[in-house]
């Protein structure tokens, strides 16, 4: 994306490359079990891990364009991590943590997308400025 905000043709191979290695890290310890180097600060350090990881997520996804179907495949990902934890006898599936993934999910995406529209608001007034062309 240019300062004004408009795309500038060229490829975002690093940017899904970020995103699908978080997305094979993130699955990765859904299902290997307990996280013992992890510190653990109280009863809810788990469901911030989970509004981390689907925020980050999700923020990316949404910074170069936000597209409501990016937006259901994520929320589509969060829920078929908890439940494909069932399967796995060291993994524990819960709405608690569904939620707190789908909260990450909102947050990250709202961010991205308010960040992409500062982005073009600097971008702009940048060119007008300096009268960039």
């Amino acid at each position: 994306m240019s300062l004004s905000g408009k795309p500038r043709g060229r490829p975002r191979w690093a940017l899904w490359t970020l995103v699908l290695a978080l997305l094979i890290f993130m699955a990765w310890f859904a299902l290997i079990g307990p996280l013992p180097a992890v510190p653990q600060f109280g009863a809810w350090s788990d469901k911030a891990l989970h509004v981390g990881a689907f925020g980050l997520l999700a923020m990316l996804v949404a910074l170069p364009r936000p597209a409501p179907r990016a937006l259901l495949v994520l929320v589509l990902c969060a829920g078929v991590v908890e439940l494909v934890q069932l399967a796995f006898p060291l993994r524990e599936a819960s709405l608690a943590d569904l939620a707190a993934s789908l909260v990450g999910v909102v947050a990250g995406w709202a961010t991205g997308a308010a960040a992409r529209m500062i982005i073009g608001v600097i971008g702009r007034a940048f060119q007008s400025t300096f009268h960039v062309h």
